[in-house]
């Protein structure tokens, strides 16, 4: 991760402009209509320039967004100013930060961050994290390049079960993990 945030940092603006150039509803179509329509509390992991958690307030959520590039995170707070937006400088897998503001969370995005977890016993340890933040009948939703094993591996640890969004396409894969006795 903290290669990533040096990248980041190096090339805020730029990103910020890019992530910018593609609506959040345009990203997550395929499974937007899912996202409860009363208030929630939603974890936004490796949050980058705020565009995704910016929108889920826009939503009516209230937003934890988790970035380790502070120019990033800077460039969120400047893009896109929301009391329901807080702004967390942390990286997976430690997680003192958010586990210290003790909520469970109905919705946790991963939109393009699970690939800067370092693969391996990182992967595990951010994984179980992740679950002790989820709130029973929440989802964590996870954009990948490529579905792997690994990823159906760590969740049925954790006692997950994994639905890939209708409507995903070719080249990323969207999919929530639901604890296996919630799973509809």
């Amino acid at each position: 991760m903290k290669e990533s945030a040096r990248f980041c940092d190096a090339n805020a603006a730029a990103l910020a402009d890019q992530y910018k150039s593609v609506k959040a509803d345009q990203v997550h179509a395929c499974w937007s209509k899912f996202l409860p329509r009363s208030k929630g509390m939603v974890l936004d992991v490796g949050a980058g320039s705020g565009r995704d958690a910016a929108w889920l307030a826009a939503n009516g959520h209230e937003v934890v967004a988790v970035e380790p590039s502070a120019k990033m995170r800077a460039e969120g707070a400047a893009r896109h100013p929301a009391a329901s937006i807080r702004q967390i400088d942390e990286a997976l897998p430690d997680f003192k930060a958010v586990e210290a503001l003790h909520f469970k969370f109905d919705r946790i995005l991963l939109s393009g961050s699970w690939m800067h977890v370092i693969p391996g016993s990182d992967r595990k340890r951010a994984f179980r994290k992740l679950a002790s933040l989820h709130k029973p009948g929440g989802k964590i939703d996870f954009s990948l390049r490529s579905l792997s094993g690994e990823i159906d591996h760590l969740g049925r640890l954790a006692g997950f079960l994994y639905v890939v969004h209708p409507g995903s396409r070719a080249t990323i894969e969207f999919l929530w993990f639901q604890r296996k006795s919630r799973l509809t």
